[in-house]
């Protein structure tokens, strides 16, 4: 079972991110979220 803490770690994990910028910061947070990148995270931990 997954808690909320997973859930987090999965949307960052996902996020798309730009190699000069230090993540997490107070304009970009984690990155850009990506539903699908999220998907294809979770279709490799099986």
């Amino acid at each position: 079972m997954i808690d909320s803490a997973d859930i987090k770690n999965y949307l960052i994990c996902g996020a798309i991110r730009e190699k000069e910028i230090i993540y997490p910061n107070h304009v970009w947070g984690y990155g850009i979220f990506n539903i699908n990148s999220v998907f294809q995270y979770l279709a490799t931990l099986q």
